[in-house]
């Protein structure tokens, strides 16, 4: 009786390690490039220059990028963007060079990414979105 009460609390304590990783990576089902975009606060189109970790906050990586078009929001011709890498599925990878679209949210000066923000439809559904908007 002891040998399955004992096998029972090691496959929860498995089932519980794989299962809280997944708990934390949920966030809002987008089901149109409208509703995302509105979530948002800045929207670009840019490519990456670097990314490094924070040395003081070693959960923070932050990505410089050079900024080809803001289509949503005030941002700068180069920015820097943080994201948390706690959760497995938290960390977008940039390659130097890459051309990528992003939706980021303020916090305070900074700018943030997470799983939630990252694009879910094509460019031409955001730009269709934004077109609506401004009509």
């Amino acid at each position: 009786m002891q040998r399955r009460a004992l096998i029972a609390a090691i496959l929860a304590a498995i089932v519980a390690a794989f299962a809280l990783p997944a708990l934390a990576c949920s966030c809002v089902q987008f089901s149109r490039a409208r509703d995302q975009l509105r979530a948002a606060d800045v929207m670009f189109i840019g490519r990456a220059v670097r990314s490094e970790r924070d040395w003081f906050s070693r959960n923070t990586i932050y990505t410089t990028f050079t900024v080809e078009e803001s289509l949503k929001g005030d941002v700068p011709r180069r920015v820097r963007v943080a994201q948390n890498d706690r959760t497995a599925c938290a960390v977008q990878s940039f390659e130097p060079g890459a051309r990528v679209m992003l939706l980021a949210n303020r916090d305070g000066q900074r700018l943030l990414i997470g799983p939630c923000m990252f694009p879910h439809f094509p460019e031409a559904e955001y730009r269709a979105a934004l077109r609506s908007r401004y009509q």
